[in-house]
């Protein structure tokens, strides 16, 4: 039986005065339908150029329409239930190329429905530049119901039917420019240049900049690829992106194949935006450092290559070789070393000879091992007469060098050779020039040239009538085209120069003479002048009476000593006692002399004085 007239039987079970009605509930049919508008995200919306705005980007209106429907014909009335629904953009990848207007990729939603169709619209953005727009958005959708209770029906509520589809699966593609068949054939073109390089440097310092364009003159290209060959001399540095058009390019490492000592590596970059613009050119740096195990070639070579999954028959532009001339990077350098700077010529000696000798130091200061010619320039014929005999030996101080004479005269550089700076050459009427190998020179080694000779004049010195005379010699260094000087500011040229001075030899005698003369004079009138104002005369005068004065108390103590030793009377105690006296005679008598000399200074007249015998002292005072 129909008890809740759903079309579905009822089960009613009794027994003992009792019975249970089990009744079925109303199933429903649940379809879910998405529709894009437009149906393909359009390229104005991805294609990422330099005007590129965030708010214009927009990808599609996305419409979701649910259809309820009864499984079996029912006379309860329409069926009501709430149905929570869940889409996810971009469910296949890790970080969605949409967004809902929310910003996020998710979005949840319970909804009323009943027998008539309920749609929901949403909107699709492109938050950014896309790297992958070759294969289409994925969008899925999960829904699940859960139904309300009819009227007047003791709660009996629908249920979704078991095997309705509760997971729907849409995909939004990208708009291709494919032209009217639909069919994308690319044509892609790739070359590179060193960036301004006309030599590749085996140095330690070397970095190779390799600036590469790749060009697609076709319809898109899909899966691009871009691959570079190289010596195992170098290793890869990093990439950049210097220009591009229609679309900003991301790339990334993709494989290496960098190790061991193959004859060539290579490295290949992936387009990470899997589609590469029709008519788009994208221009790289990609950076290159030396890696130190050279193979010894004389020419650098390497290769680029551009292909994709849709490339067409014109693959001859595909790749692009490039080859340099290779040199070898030295660090050299010539100073002058020990020499004689001065030399001195007296014009008055005749047939005077003077060794003069100029030393160059010759510095591999580098790290490789590298021959080198050594020119020098030596004058023979100097100014004024004189003349420079330069030996025709070179000393050196390397048992590898080897030195020769090669002409006499003007410089000029030897054939074969690359000279960093140019040689001023000798400036005298004759010269001669010197050319001397050093073999290979060991890094951190020196080897120094040495050039002497006798320096003598022609002509009578005292005729010349010269102050200075000066005269250099000159020293360059040369290397083969395979060599380059690392850093470029190094000195390859030296000079080192003599100063002569003539020194006129002058006739003492008659200064000594004069000075003689001269100082006699002097003191003679010093010794007048002197005399003159009395200094000799008040000195003695003064001396004689200071004696005078010391002698009379001595004699008087002298005769009563000699009384007292006669009579036998203590002689120590007398002598003490008359000691004594004296002394107190001595001081009166040198007082009177004061006062009698004041006066007579005062007076202008002159004292005499005399000593008693018995010890007193008389003063007379006369007129002179």
């Amino acid at each position: 039986m129909d008890v809740s007239e759903d079309g579905l039987t009822d089960i009613a079970v009794g027994a003992l005065n009792a019975a249970v009605l089990l009744r079925s509930r109303p199933v429903l049919n649940v379809s879910a339908t998405i529709n894009f508008n437009p149906s393909k995200i359009p390229l104005t919306s991805f294609e990422c150029s330099e005007d590129f705005r965030l708010e214009t980007n927009l990808a599609s209106n996305i419409t979701v329409c649910f259809e309820v429907r009864n499984l079996h014909d029912s006379r309860l009335g329409t069926p009501h239930a709430n149905l929570t629904l869940q889409m996810i953009l971009d469910s296949q990848k890790s970080q969605s190329r949409l967004l809902f207007e929310n910003l996020r990729r998710t979005i949840s939603e319970s909804i009323e429905i009943n027998l008539k169709e309920r749609c929901m619209h949403y909107i699709a953005t492109l938050p950014s530049c896309v790297d992958d727009f070759s294969s289409p958005v994925r969008i899925t959708l999960n829904f699940s119901l859960f139904g309300l209770p009819f009227a007047d029906s003791r709660g009996l509520r629908p249920v979704l039917n078991q095997y309705s589809n509760t997971t729907l699966t849409a995909e939004l593609p990208f708009e291709k420019n494919c032209g009217p068949d639909n069919v994308c054939v690319a044509d892609m073109k790739v070359s590179f240049n060193f960036s301004g390089e006309s030599h590749f440097v085996v140095s330690d310092l070397t970095k190779v900049n390799v600036t590469v364009n790749v060009e697609n003159r076709g319809e898109d290209a899909f899966n691009t690829l871009l691959t570079f060959y190289y010596p195992p001399g170098l290793s890869y540095h990093k990439v950049s992106l210097l220009q591009f058009t229609k679309q900003r390019p991301s790339i990334t490492l993709a494989d290496a194949n960098t190790l061991g000592f193959q004859t060539s590596r290579n490295i290949t970059f992936r387009f990470t935006n899997t589609i590469f613009k029709a008519n788009a050119t994208a221009i790289f740096a990609v950076t290159f450092d030396f890696s130190g195990d050279w193979p010894q070639n004389e020419t650098f070579k390497m290769t680029a290559g551009v292909a994709s999954d849709n490339e067409n028959d014109t693959l001859e532009d595909n790749m692009h070789t490039q080859e340099l001339p290779v040199l070898y990077a030295i660090n050299v350098m010539i100073e002058g070393a020990e020499f004689t700077q001065y030399i001195h010529f007296f014009t008055t000696k005749t047939n005077e000879r003077k060794i003069a000798e100029h030393s160059y130091k010759v510095t591999n200061i580098g790290t490789r091992t590298v021959p080198l010619t050594v020119t020098l320039f030596a004058p023979v014929q100097l100014e004024h007469g004189f003349i420079w005999n330069v030996s025709d030996m070179v000393n050196h101080t390397s048992d590898s060098s080897v030195c020769k004479l090669l002409t006499e005269g003007r410089a000029s550089n030897p054939p074969g050779k690359r000279q960093s700076r140019s040689t001023k050459g000798c400036t005298a009427s004759l010269c001669k020039k010197f050319q001397c190998e050093t073999g290979p020179l060991p890094w951190n080694s020196a080897v120094t040239f040495s050039l002497t000779g006798e320096l003598l004049p022609v002509k009578d010195l005292k005729e010349l009538k010269l102050k200075q005379l000066t005269f250099e010699t000159q020293a360059s260094l040369a290397f083969t085209a395979q060599y380059t000087q690392r850093p470029k500011d190094a000195f390859h040229r030296a000079e080192i120069t003599t100063s002569v001075e003539f020194v006129e030899e002058i006739n003492k005698l008659p200064i000594i003479l004069g000075s003689l003369f001269g100082g006699l004079i002097l003191l003679l009138i010093i010794t007048v002048v002197l005399y003159k104002i009395g200094f000799f005369k008040r000195k003695y005068s003064r001396r004689n009476a200071e004696s005078s004065q010391q002698t009379a108390p001595d004699k008087e103590a002298t005769q009563k000593l000699d009384a007292a030793n006669s009579a036998g009377n203590e002689p120590e105690k007398l002598s003490e006692q008359n000691t004594v006296s004296g002394e107190e005679k001595k001081n009166g008598v040198m007082a009177e002399q004061n006062t009698a000399s004041s006066e007579g200074t005062e007076t202008g007249a002159g004292s005499e004085e005399s000593v008693a015998p018995n010890g007193k002292t008389e003063t007379g005072v006369g007129s002179q």
